[in-house]
């Protein structure tokens, strides 16, 4: 038989919880003869809060976390403002190592036209280190700037890539909510939730409105609009003035822009 022109019909379907699918790995690692197998999993940080793996799959042991949360990037380096500045270097090194590897070598200045540092700080602001966001706004910029004709991505086409990008991402809970995949409820936390900013904003429309903090016992309740990049933690124990650590969070940095609210760049 041609192994290469043979083609398969699948008349089965099976379900596996967790140890029965790394057992079947460990036997196919076995008979295949490979040292180990390696899987990697996205949002695994959030799959060990909410699902459990069995008393006989132990983390650190069975299963190996590599956590990319924002909020450990935070706190590695004391706080939000200095991990604010190292993300912008963070995406700097991304773009180029991007460009080295699939643009032959292409430098930042072969492919943007105006203030750099302007440029990696709206990047930064709305990708918050995740490089799917990063690819989707220069992806968009890129669009946009070929319909300008123009040779160079600028300010105002990754202005349309973050614009563009956040749509994304938002259409996707929209249509979640529509579809019952999310509990309708969420919209109603989101309008309550983008409604108090407005409001606060109202009181002083020169004070940044972005960010707000909740009691850790609420933060499931955030996850959903986390998953979708509407908002962003930032750190897991802020102490407040009034007493009490609370969780951190920031509004998605175009959506503030979309409602003229100011982004918090200080503490």
């Amino acid at each position: 038989m041609d192994e290469e022109n043979s083609s398969y019909e699948l008349d089965e379907i099976r379900g596996y919880n967790v140890q029965q699918f790394l057992g079947c790995l460990g036997r196919i690692r076995q008979k295949s003869g490979l040292d180990a197998i390696y899987i990697f999993v996205d949002e695994f940080s959030d799959l060990t809060d909410r699902f459990y793996f069995g008393k006989d799959i132990i983390i650190g042991r069975d299963i190996y976390p590599i956590y990319l949360d924002l909020s450990d990037f935070v706190e590695r380096y004391g706080g939000i403002v200095a991990a604010s500045k190292e993300l912008i270097i963070y995406t700097e090194e991304l773009i180029q190592k991007r460009l080295n590897s699939l643009a032959n070598g292409l430098k930042m200045n072969d492919v943007f036209k105006g203030n750099k540092n302007e440029i990696l700080l709206r990047i930064s602001r709305e990708a918050m280190g995740v490089p799917r966001t990063i690819g989707l706004i220069l992806q968009n910029a890129l669009t946009q700037a070929e319909v300008r004709n123009e040779k160079f991505i600028q300010i105002s086409d990754i202005n349309v890539g973050v614009r563009e990008t956040r749509k994304i991402y938002f259409k996707q809970f929209q249509g979640a909510v529509q579809k019952k995949v999310i509990p309708g409820f969420y919209m109603d936390m989101w309008n309550s939730l983008l409604k108090r900013a407005l409001d606060e904003k109202a009181k002083n429309s020169n004070r940044p409105a972005s960010h707000f903090m909740i009691d850790p016992i609420r933060k499931k309740y955030l996850n959903i609009f986390c998953e979708n990049f509407m908002v962003h933690c930032l750190e897991d124990s802020r102490a407040s003035k009034y007493g009490g650590n609370y969780v951190l969070y920031a509004i998605d940095y175009d959506i503030c822009n979309d409602n003229s609210i100011i982004y918090a760049d200080q503490k």
